[in-house]
């Protein structure tokens, strides 16, 4: 079956225009791509470093801040879930799995927050970098931001497997006592 006979040829013939269009930029700017790769293997003035420091500093700061709600809610998350099995207890169902599960998630929730205090003290020092943010050494700003993305990266991996766990959890009880 030929399915291209009810396809217009003015569609065909915008296509290869636009094809050839594209192949004919692409060409043209070839060249601009292989200068700028050969600009890549020269190290960036160290201006350019600098501020490519002080922005993933910014960075790491806020996603510290954003991070200290995430661990608010997963506070949050636990008190509900602690709800939740004190009245399926009441009404008499089995919550052990529930309640292992929620222990668990807390002490998951408890390793993210070391992690995550640990980037807060890291941030909070600040080596490198002054109190506005600005580097003040290279080596050691360096450092601080590497340092402190690894614990907030910690942190973030543990508190989404907390809550990845805690919710498999929560699904499989449901199943089980519908």
């Amino acid at each position: 079956m030929n399915t291209l006979k009810g396809i217009p040829g003015w569609i065909f013939r915008l296509l290869g225009s636009l094809a050839a269009v594209a192949l004919v930029a692409g060409l043209a700017l070839a060249p601009a791509y292989a200068s700028g790769a050969a600009d890549e293997a020269t190290p960036p003035a160290p201006g350019h470093r600098v501020e490519a420091l002080e922005k993933a500093y910014q960075r790491e700061q806020a996603w510290l801040a954003i991070q200290t709600n995430h661990l608010a809610d997963a506070a949050t998350i636990a008190a509900r879930v602690q709800t939740f099995i004190d009245k399926a207890k009441g009404e008499g169902k089995d919550t052990s799995a529930l309640e292992a599960a929620l222990s668990a998630f807390k002490s998951q929730v408890a390793v993210a927050q070391a992690a995550h205090d640990t980037a807060a003290g890291i941030l909070a020092t600040h080596a490198g970098f002054d109190d506005s943010g600005h580097v003040t050494d290279q080596a050691q700003a360096i450092e601080t931001v590497r340092q402190a993305r690894q614990s907030l990266q910690d942190a973030h991996l543990a508190l989404r497997g907390a809550i990845a766990d805690l919710r498999l959890a929560i699904r499989t009880w449901r199943s089980a006592n519908r």
